[in-house]
């Protein structure tokens, strides 16, 4: 077996550092991909800290039924606004909660407002049992606010649920009725009380005496100081969606 001279040896170990070193400085070969690209471009639009939290995984796959009953009316919506203000739930221990979320393109709004409404009919006209008002900030979408109110409504009957007792819930907001993480959470913890959920579909502003209050309770909410610091992804999204329109349309999604 020859060997190679050690002259000829320290010309192919020069080379092979010269060589490692041009690839140090080189620009990396690797495309940035969407994800990177998105990344990059919302750093300076908000605070890492006040978006939202993701909970990944925290329901099973396996458990795809939900502890309370969804109901939307295949009625038109003039029809169906006839149910909530004809069948009324008038047992001492039936409750019928209203909720709605509102965005008012006002001065003194600070944010997207959430109205929660608690009612019972025992005596055949409304009690007012419960109220309250929430405001989720400017950094929120009104879609957001549609999911947070049905998730307090339950969180709501979770706190109070007793053996015997049914909340039912209208929202006039179809897509906001979906399985969500914390709704489910209250609505088993209700549930292991003996009580039982529904969440109903009511039409908007068609003279339905809770959904107006609720919708009247929103509206007041959105001039309230913000209860959450949280910015929502939503959001964020569209403030990227701004900046690439302006700087290059193509920049993000190509």
């Amino acid at each position: 077996m020859s060997s190679v001279p050690c002259s000829r040896a320290s010309t192919f170990i020069s080379a092979d550092s010269s060589e490692l070193s041009n690839l140090r400085i080189r620009p990396s070969l690797k495309p940035t991909v969407q994800l990177e690209r998105i990344v990059a471009s919302i750093q300076d639009l908000v605070d890492p800290e006040d978006l939202g939290h993701l909970q990944h995984f925290k329901s099973p796959r396996w458990n795809r039924l939900t502890p309370y009953e969804v109901n939307i009316s295949p009625l038109p919506k003039e029809e169906a606004a006839q149910t909530p203000n004809s069948v009324l739930h008038t047992s001492t221990d039936e409750f019928t909660i209203y909720t709605d979320a509102s965005s008012m393109p006002r001065e003194n709004s600070t944010g997207v407002g959430v109205g929660l409404l608690v009612l019972n009919y025992d005596r055949g006209t409304p009690r007012v049992v419960y109220k309250s008002m929430t405001n989720l900030r400017d950094s929120q979408l009104v879609y957001n606010g549609e999911l947070e109110r049905t998730t307090q409504a339950v969180e709501y009957a979770s706190k109070v649920a007793k053996p015997g007792q049914s909340y039912y819930i209208y929202s006039d907001n179809q897509p906001g009725q979906t399985c969500q993480i914390r709704a489910i959470q209250a609505a088993e913890l209700a549930k292991n009380r003996g009580a039982s959920i529904s969440i109903n579909w009511v039409p908007g502003h068609t003279g339905v005496y809770g959904n107006e209050l609720a919708d009247s309770l929103a509206k007041q909410a959105t001039t309230l100081a913000p209860n959450t610091d949280e910015t929502s992804f939503a959001v964020l999204g569209c403030k990227a969606k701004e900046v690439t329109t302006v700087k290059d349309p193509t920049a993000l999604w190509n």
